[in-house]
């Protein structure tokens, strides 16, 4: 009875984001109208903010973002003050106007309601102008993060001290800047009905081989879930053996070692909201081996995983880095 109830639930769900999706022109250009629409998408919603303002003289204009979640400043001087540039000039549009003189940010012009919903959500900026029929969407986002930092699981003593964080732009740049390339490929996938979490795949073109890319992306792409709260999620679905008591999906939040995967032709998934990144394919000798190992002689490194393979991981499980169980600085902590 209650798989009954929660399958007729997420049907339900699924007409409502149905009845959004459409052209916005089916509204009609009033911006009364469209506004009416959006409040009722957004019923409930306290934190979802609706602001009229008047653009390059009487011309009404409401501003729709999510409180908290765009810059305030690039509001401020983006927007409002856009109309001082062209004060006694004559264009075709407001919009033109504003796509003239906004600087930041990316802008994208859509006449979809689920795009503006989405954009919204995503911690755009919704322009709906009066007497138009499109609305522009500019990427103001700015979400509370952490600062970057050595991760606590995965301590070294040689090595660089930055970790991911949970802000999935702050992590692709630690990538970009560690491999400055044009053939470091990172596709973009959403996946969660009701998350709508970014999930990224990155992989150096060349390296990587196609049919394990291809692979990837399909697994990714299939996935059918209501939300995302973690990279662990992706792991469940895209695992070989789900009852199997091993590892088979690599994890790391340091960019140092996805960078190293990477060179060696494996994959990376980045998820949006998790610090966790994962790597594939995974084999017996990447279980064995820690960050520290990197930057270590071969010949240490050698001894370290003939240690770990035969036992010695016992030894090594408070710090990852060394044999010395008894004087462990981080025994029984």
């Amino acid at each position: 009875m209650k798989l009954l109830m929660g399958s007729s639930r997420r049907n339900k769900r699924i007409l409502e984001l149905q009845s959004l999706s459409g052209p916005i022109v089916t509204m009609g250009e009033d911006i009364d109208t469209k506004r009416l629409l959006l409040e009722r998408t957004f019923a409930h919603c306290s934190d979802v903010v609706f602001r009229t303002v008047s653009l390059f003289g009487s011309n009404q204009a409401v501003l729709v973002y999510v409180d908290g979640m765009i810059d305030p400043h690039g509001l401020l001087q983006g927007v409002l003050d856009s109309e001082r540039i062209f004060e006694g000039k004559e264009l075709l549009s407001i919009a033109e106007k504003l796509e003239q003189t906004l600087t930041i940010g990316r802008m994208h012009v859509t006449n979809m309601a689920d795009e503006l919903v989405k954009g919204v959500l995503d911690g755009g900026l919704a322009i709906v102008l009066d007497g138009a029929q499109n609305v522009l969407i500019v990427g103001m986002e700015k979400f509370p993060s952490r600062n970057v930092e050595e991760p606590e699981a995965e301590p070294v003593v040689r090595g660089p001290r930055e970790g991911f964080i949970e802000e999935i732009k702050t992590n692709t740049i630690l990538l970009r800047k560690r491999l400055r390339t044009s053939r470091l490929k990172i596709e973009s996938f959403t996946l969660g009905e009701l998350s709508q979490t970014k999930v990224l795949v990155a992989y150096i073109s060349g390296i990587a081989t196609d049919s394990v890319v291809k692979e990837v992306r399909e697994r990714v792409s299939t996935i059918k879930i209501d939300g995302v709260i973690d990279s662990g999620y992706i792991e469940e679905f895209i695992e070989d053996m789900p009852f199997s008591p091993f590892p088979q999906v690599q994890n790391t939040e340091r960019p140092d070692v996805v960078m190293a995967n990477l060179l060696e032709g494996k994959i990376a998934i980045l998820v949006d909201g998790s610090p966790n990144v994962l790597i594939v394919p995974m084999t017996f000798w990447s279980a064995l081996q820690n960050a520290e190992d990197y930057y270590s002689q071969h010949c240490g490194c050698a001894c370290y995983w003939a240690g770990r393979g035969t036992g010695g991981s016992r030894f090594c499980a408070n710090c990852h880095c060394c044999l010395d169980y008894r004087n462990c600085k981080f025994r029984d902590t």
